[in-house]
């Protein structure tokens, strides 16, 4: 059975801080609260197809990566990523060799959030 056709509403929050190493605990929450109630405002999916709500937090510098899952729930984020990084382990940042500029795994990231549809899991994070 194929998946059903994406849902175009919805599903990506930014959330922009001014320095986001001091505020990453409270604004944490603050992201896990928007999108806990952007789920409970959009319609419910065709079963047993769960919805993905991804959100961001970022100063410019760090960015965090952020997803809800309504069908379990869980509530999953990656490290913090430092853009201005010149790289980090293979075994970090994906399999193979050589290291990986924080700035690639930012725009990597942005990618994976911004093409894929708001009922498919980001596999792997990275």
């Amino acid at each position: 059975m194929p998946p059903p056709a994406p849902i175009w509403e919805q599903s990506l929050i930014i959330e922009a801080k001014r320095d986001l190493i001091t505020q990453l605990p409270t604004a944490q929450w603050q992201i896990c609260a928007i999108l806990a109630t952007q789920s409970q405002l959009l319609p419910l999916p065709a079963p047993p197809f769960p919805r993905y709500l991804r959100g961001i937090l970022t100063d410019g510098r760090y960015w965090a990566f952020y997803q809800l899952s309504t069908a379990l729930p869980t509530f999953q984020s990656t490290v913090l990523i430092d853009a201005t990084a010149p790289g980090m382990p293979a075994g970090v940042a994906l399999v193979g060799g050589g290291a990986v500029p924080g700035s690639e795994i930012v725009l990597r990231m942005l990618r994976k959030y911004v093409l894929l549809w708001n009922q498919t899991n980001v596999d792997g994070w990275l």
